[in-house]
């Protein structure tokens, strides 16, 4: 480096008082002050102080203003490799134009994580390059994140050495729901938090399902025992606190169907119940089988609804349904409609049969409130429930069946 900044120096060298500047071919004057200060900033430190470099780069970058790119686009390709630079001028290159960004961006290997955060708002071909970079950091996987662009998203999932952020991870999940080549990537981030993890269950296929349930198994014996004595002081009170019930709720060991006025349902009732709901999927039917999981007709309905099966495999094994039961309930199909995906081979029956197997009941008890919980939110009390037009339902579906 220095004994280049020598060669330049001596072939550069600013003309002296009374010399003529001598211009070759088509170069301009204008040319030829860019050349010359560019030639100053890569002095090195021994030849030059910081201060006077500086204020080179300032003149530099205000001359840079009125070339053409072919210019600026000179400047930096002779700039790209060289360590110390004045980090303003750095900046303006690297936010330029891509063309003239584009060396800066390749082989700069010491940018500052601020200057590649506004290179990355540049375009998307500044972003594309950013992110193949061997020193993006959280901060920079967030902006380049933040524009929603699916291939950049790809690229950074891959790069497990780079940490996403919360945000960065809701964002791709989001993405996930309509691009289904961050669904398997996501999977392997270890960033990945069980909650995030089940919203995005709901439009994963059966394969991901399964390494999902493989990855987040969840044992709440320890939270169980923990809560042990709260369990008996809130559920024996006449006036339990309507938040800490909830909330044990969310981590009871065993789930009892019950009907609209707290009552105990019979494993028959229960059985029928479940056997035309998941042929007839109506909002009713819905309604009828939150009642009897404990969750939200919302949930129910999605649960129904999901014609994979694998999810109704999870809600009765949270009910409590035994492994001949559930297969008679989904080999029951006369209740369906002609050609309605109710209506199982085989095949897909011992497939739903294995998956019901695979799921400990306290694990789908958990599954189940993940997927409850954003409506699910610690206060939906009996009360409510009373009021959400239950009674008929309870009578039509828990009665006469």
């Amino acid at each position: 480096m220095a004994e280049e900044a020598r060669v330049l120096e001596q072939h550069h060298a600013v003309a002296g008082p009374g010399e003529q500047l001598t211009l070759s071919g088509q170069m301009t004057t204008r040319m030829a002050l860019v050349r010359k200060l560019t030639d100053i900033v890569v002095l090195p430190l021994g030849k030059i102080s910081s201060n006077e470099r500086s204020f080179a780069a300032d003149i530099l970058i205000r001359t840079l203003l009125n070339v053409d790119a072919a210019a600026r686009g000179e400047v930096a390709h002779r700039l790209a490799g060289i360590t110390d630079i004045p980090r303003h001028l750095q900046r303006f290159l690297m936010t330029s134009d891509i063309e003239i960004a584009r060396p800066m961006l390749e082989t700069r290997t010491h940018v500052p994580e601020t200057m590649l955060m506004e290179a990355a708002e540049c375009s998307r071909a500044h972003r594309q390059i950013i992110m193949r970079r061997d020193d993006v950091t959280s901060a920079v996987a967030d902006v380049l994140i933040g524009h929603g662009e699916a291939d950049i998203m790809r690229r950074l999932l891959d790069k497990h050495e780079v940490h996403l952020s919360d945000q960065a991870m809701t964002t791709i999940i989001h993405k996930s729901r309509t691009d289904e080549h961050l669904r398997e990537p996501l999977l392997r981030r270890l960033e990945l938090r069980p909650d995030q993890a089940f919203v995005m269950y709901w439009w994963m296929n059966t394969t991901q399902r399964k390494h999902l349930f493989k990855r987040f198994m969840t044992d709440r014996s320890v939270i169980q025992e923990a809560m042990h004595e709260l369990f008996v002081v809130t559920f024996t009170s006449d006036n339990p606190d309507k938040v800490v019930k909830a909330s044990l709720k969310l981590i009871d060991r065993r789930h009892r169907p019950r009907g609209r006025n707290g009552e105990m349902v019979t494993m028959d009732i229960v059985q029928k119940t479940l056997t035309a709901a998941r042929c007839q999927p109506t909002h009713e039917f819905a309604h009828a089988v939150g009642l009897l999981a404990g969750v939200s007709t919302d949930t129910a309905e999605m649960v129904l609804f999901d014609v994979t099966g694998v999810s109704f495999a999870i809600i009765c094994k949270s009910i409590g349904l035994s492994r001949s039961s559930f297969r008679e309930v989904i080999s029951d199909s006369r209740f369906a409609d002609e050609g309605s995906s109710a209506i199982l081979t085989e095949d897909q029956i011992e497939e739903l049969v294995g998956i019901f197997d695979s799921i400990a009941r306290d694990f789908s008890r958990t599954i189940l409130r993940y997927w409850d919980w954003k409506t699910d939110m610690f206060v939906i009390g009996e009360e409510q429930l009373a009021q959400n037009g239950q009674s008929d339902v309870h009578k039509t579906y828990f009665g006469e069946l």
